[in-house]
């Protein structure tokens, strides 16, 4: 993991799961303001450079440990949004990215991670294929 400017970045280099020919590659943010945020460099080697906002960070009111900030901003342009009630406490995103011949792929994240595991949190991908 690497800070730069207070920003905190770690490289990625992995398989997409429901793009199975893709490897991506990149940078995964964990700095409060792009919290999640992916930062796509490759996708199968070729460069396709591509910034990609996920879930932004939001302060829990109360007394809690995440601080209690506002911070005014605007969301990126955008088409449309979707909102759901957050009932478990997981957060996955939705995403899509794109490959240098402009090929268009759909893929899905938790906060910290650029894709669904496997491995920890229950095994993800199969639950998620099953919603889906």
């Amino acid at each position: 993991m690497a800070s730069i400017d207070s920003v905190i970045v770690q490289e990625f280099s992995m398989v997409d799961p429901f793009n199975t020919r893709n490897v991506v590659e990149g940078l995964i943010y964990k700095n409060n303001d792009q919290y999640g945020d992916l930062e796509i460099h490759t996708v199968n080697g070729i460069e396709c450079k591509q910034y990609i906002h996920t879930t932004p960070k939001f302060y829990y009111p109360g007394f809690v440990k995440s601080p209690k900030a506002f911070k005014e901003g605007r969301f990126p342009r955008y088409e449309s949004i979707k909102v759901y009630e957050k009932i478990d406490g997981t957060n996955i995103c939705l995403f899509r990215y794109k490959d240098a011949e402009g090929n268009e792929f759909v893929s899905y994240k938790t906060r910290l991670v650029p894709f669904l595991s496997p491995k920890g949190l229950s095994g993800f991908i199969v639950l998620w294929r099953k919603v889906i």
